[in-house]
């Protein structure tokens, strides 16, 4: 593989690294603000319409929280370390069991508190001294259970958030190596490329100097020929001379 190849996958890497860590925390963000909107629920006095609406918004919030889990599910596929797949898949099938814990305590707090509120409106409307002790007794039994469940979900988030650092004091470190090896690949580049670029200078020069040297080779062959030539009609010429010599003093022998 290539240097910038190396260079190419550890960025892309990191890239997904960082992006899965992201969607990480902002699972157990939202996690953790539903788990307090499920507290809300429990502690509310109020109308049941406003009831309904914190409802409503925390019911938006599972939503945002179940897609953020699907989608930090698919961030796996673009990895090619079948390790950090197993991880992401692995922390993918946790965050759906919290999803569904959390659901179910959305779901059940609401109906409690719905029929809490509708109980005491109807004892309200009768002013019954029974209907009162039994709101009481209801109310005193769903804060028991309200105090039980928020502790067990805030210790389970405590561990996720715990889990989540965890894993990205890891994957910076690993990051940080990435990007160290990357900076050496650079770094080692720049120095080939400083090697090959004086290569190419003296294959320049070396060019240069045989072109040159081209030159004077064809100059000193071009003088050899015209020296040879010249020889060969100098003799040509002196013989011709001196058989018409011959010739003229032959009949006056």
């Amino acid at each position: 593989m290539s240097l910038r190849g190396r260079f190419s996958k550890g960025s892309d890497k990191a890239t997904s690294d960082d992006s899965s860590n992201k969607l990480k925390s902002t699972i157990v963000e939202l996690d953790c603000a539903i788990k307090a909107a499920v507290g809300d629920i429990w502690n509310h006095n109020g109308p049941l319409d406003d009831l309904q609406k914190e409802y409503e918004e925390a019911r938006k919030k599972l939503k945002l929280l179940r897609d953020s889990i699907e989608e930090y599910h698919l961030s796996g596929r673009e990895l090619h370390d079948l390790k950090q797949v197993s991880e992401i898949e692995s922390s993918a099938k946790q965050f759906r069991e919290q999803l569904l814990n959390t659901t179910s305590l959305l779901r059940n707090a609401y109906m409690e508190k719905k029929t809490s509120l509708e109980e005491k409106n109807r004892d309200s409307l009768f002013g019954t001294d029974q209907g009162d002790e039994l709101r009481r007794r209801r109310t005193a039994e769903a804060s028991r259970e309200n105090v039980a469940r928020t502790a067990n979900d805030l210790t389970e988030s405590l561990l996720s958030i715990t889990r989540v650092i965890n894993d990205n004091v890891n994957r910076s470190g690993e990051a940080l190596n990435t990007l160290v090896k990357s900076s050496s690949t650079i770094r080692k580049t720049d120095e080939e490329l400083k090697d090959q670029s004086g290569v190419i200078k003296t294959g320049h020069r070396l060019l240069t100097k045989y072109s040159r040297r081209e030159c004077t080779d064809k100059f000193l062959i071009f003088l050899a020929l015209a020296l040879f030539f010249s020889t060969v009609l100098y003799i040509l010429k002196k013989r011709l001379w001196l058989h018409n010599s011959h010739q003229v003093d032959a009949p006056g022998s």
